[in-house]
């Protein structure tokens, strides 16, 4: 009988953020909406890091339902920044589900460019709130602390 041990460990990154949303853009003859969203969030994380975030994108809704490509550029305390890539299929634009990618940062966030995590959003008019998940090594969640 053999086990295997891993010395890996992970713990999750808690990130919440809340913000206005703006859009405009076109509703066609068939129905179909083409949308630039903009916003500007204010976040904490699980680790008590905070900043703030400006996102732009484009929102295509159609009888298939909502699609979501956004990228946002985060500030946090310290000046560092990242860039998030939001991405969301969903029957309904006013909640839903998705995933982000980091694609650039500076300082710490360099160790999150290529990790996937979850989010899930909520609007209340133009206000959305978002709640995500990253599942983290033990070694980033330590630098990100610092």
């Amino acid at each position: 009988f053999i086990t295997y041990q891993s010395n890996a460990h992970s713990a999750d990154w808690i990130f919440t953020a809340s913000g206005i949303v703006d859009k405009s853009g076109y509703i066609l003859p068939s129905g179909n909406k083409f949308e630039i969203l903009t916003g500007t969030y204010q976040w904490t994380d699980n680790l008590g890091n905070y900043g703030t975030s400006s996102c732009k994108g484009v929102v295509e809704n159609d009888k298939r339902g909502v699609s979501l490509n956004v990228l946002c550029e985060g500030v946090d305390q310290n000046k560092f920044k990242f860039y998030t890539l939001y991405k969301r299929n969903s029957s309904d634009l006013s909640s839903g589900a998705g995933k982000k990618t980091f694609v650039e940062a500076t300082g710490p966030y360099k160790l999150l460019v290529g990790n996937e995590c979850n989010y899930a959003i909520t609007y209340l008019e133009n206000v959305s709130f978002t709640n995500e998940k990253c599942v983290l090594d033990d070694k980033v969640i330590r630098e990100l602390k610092n």
